[in-house]
């Protein structure tokens, strides 16, 4: 799966939606989706399938991380990117404890008609 937005923002996993967006709105980047602002941290909407981490399909937040940094069950911190990011969706955190993600970020082009 190739992405060509050319931006993107790497956020911790504790962050929420909220604050990612008061960082790369001022700068005139979105997220082409959002969830409910301030009362959902990255790493929990994107681990969570029923919410917004959207395991089935191509939706919601899930759909635009595009890599994860993981602390595995052994301890070591692994970079998961591409084809490797879908397995950790939805997995509540039983294959690793997402630290880190970087998400694809969109320019705002302003409300077209």
């Amino acid at each position: 799966m190739e992405r060509k937005s050319g931006q993107n923002v790497k956020m911790s996993a504790g962050a929420s939606t909220l604050e990612m967006l008061g960082i790369v709105r001022p700068h005139g980047f979105l997220t082409r989706t959002n969830t409910a602002g301030r009362f959902f941290a990255l790493g929990g909407a994107y681990l969570n399938p029923s919410t917004h981490g959207a395991s089935f399909g191509e939706s919601r937040l899930a759909a635009q991380v595009l890599s994860v940094r993981v602390m595995n069950a052994d301890g070591d911190i692994s970079v998961y990117a591409g084809e490797d990011v879908i397995d950790f969706r939805g997995s509540l955190g039983l294959l690793g404890v997402v630290t880190a993600l970087e998400i694809e970020l969109r320019r705002d082009t302003g409300l077209k008609m």
